[in-house]
């Protein structure tokens, strides 16, 4: 990479928490009103999905499959809220297998801590959500789904300054 070019997964991390962070609150705050994500998960999911071809053309595999899933993740569940469609609880859980499937792979290849845990709360995000449409009665539901959003947001947004800033600020 050269020197004045950014990492193109660093811009993908900062999409990816400005998607996280209305979720978080969105769940904690019951709601706060009456919020549309639609439109927000729909764009968001594509421009997490551009950040995939572009980790792809920078030669990072594991950029391009990571945001190509959670780009995907992303946009569908955007189209089924945008067109007032609620995505299935099993393809919610789909998506949580296939992150932790990544998790495995990212300690497999010995990625940063960082992105690793970031994978995790991804998939507990997506495990949360699809478990809460089957198990209604638990009560906590929006207080677990904002907390592991919220560390979702947290986790982006630290490495997307990270590799933004290029060493300036560890990236454990």
């Amino acid at each position: 990479m050269t020197e004045n070019t950014v990492d193109p997964t660093a811009m993908g991390l900062f999409f990816v928490a400005v998607v996280s962070l209305p979720l978080a609150l969105y769940n904690l705050f019951d709601g706060l009103g009456d919020w549309d994500l639609g439109l927000l998960f729909t764009v968001g999911g594509l421009l997490i999905l551009s950040v995939s071809f572009k980790a792809n053309k920078a030669g990072s595999n594991f950029g391009y499959i990571v945001f190509g899933l959670v780009g995907y993740g992303v946009l569908m569940v955007g189209i089924c809220a945008f067109f007032g469609h609620a995505i299935g609880n099993y393809v919610m859980l789909t998506f949580a297998l296939v992150y932790i499937l990544a998790v495995i792979w990212s300690v497999i290849i010995r990625t940063f801590r960082m992105l690793t845990l970031l994978l995790v709360t991804t998939a507990l995000v997506f495990a949360t959500v699809g478990l809460s449409g089957i198990f209604p009665n638990f009560g906590s539901w929006g207080l677990v789904i904002g907390l592991c959003a919220l560390l979702n947001f947290a986790f982006n947004l630290y490495l997307a300054y990270s590799l933004a800033l290029e060493g300036k600020l560890k990236c454990i």
